[in-house]
């Protein structure tokens, strides 16, 4: 009987990962761990930064859009996470767009407010 569940859960998660949600209101129904899970990307117009952005499933996904277009400002979901930990103002977010903008091969590695930051450390 294991064989069969096995053989379910085999089918079951193809089929999730095959998915590709083809609207709006499909792609919002999406978790950030499904989304890093498949090699997507959505370009939206942000009215905060007024530009265009690409948030991309991973690193591979948005070396091709900046392949495509080397000005893209992409966010991948494990920059997505960070940038959400931070909860920042619509002045952070500016700078941190600002930084990507001027470094464009760079990524968000950690997410610590200085805040943070200096209770961490003695100085």
């Amino acid at each position: 009987m294991s064989y069969w569940l096995d053989k379910l859960n085999e089918i079951v998660e193809k089929q999730r990962v095959e998915y590709v949600p083809k609207t709006l209101d499909k792609i919002s129904g999406i978790t950030l761990t499904e989304f890093s899970k498949r090699d997507l990307a959505y370009e939206i117009y942000s009215d905060v930064l007024v530009c265009k952005l690409w948030f991309c499933s991973n690193a591979k996904i948005a070396a091709q859009i900046k392949q495509d277009d080397p000005n893209a400002i992409t966010y991948t979901a494990k920059e997505l996470r960070q940038v959400i930990n931070l909860k920042p103002s619509p002045k952070e977010l500016n700078a941190i767009n600002d930084a990507k903008l001027v470094f464009p091969n760079s990524s968000i590695v950690d997410s610590k407010t200085i805040k943070n930051n200096e209770e961490e450390h003695d100085y």
